[in-house]
């Protein structure tokens, strides 16, 4: 793993609140909740996030996300064993 880039890429990623972007969002299918702030998903597949909180918190995903991309492949530990980078296409 790339570390120091791993760190640069997150940071830029924080800077910029690219969590908050409308395409983030969308492929990640969040909606605003109805009776308290912040969003949700609308996907209730456990396997479509990475981050445990990934379901409300588009930030964790995106953090989650950007270092998925880093494991080795050997170090996947999802169901299908699939390197994230596979298995999230759009988010690549």
């Amino acid at each position: 793993m790339d570390a120091p880039y791993l760190r640069k890429l997150i940071r830029q990623a924080n800077e910029k609140r690219l969590w908050e972007s409308r395409e983030w969002q969308s492929l990640l299918h969040y909606e605003p909740r109805l009776f308290m702030p912040g969003l949700k998903s609308l996907v209730d597949a456990n396997t479509f996030f990475l981050a445990p909180n990934g379901k409300t918190d588009p930030k964790a995903e995106m953090d989650y996300t950007l270092s998925g991309f880093f494991n080795r492949p050997d170090d996947n530990d999802d169901d299908d064993g699939q390197h994230p980078q596979c298995l999230f296409k759009a988010r690549y």
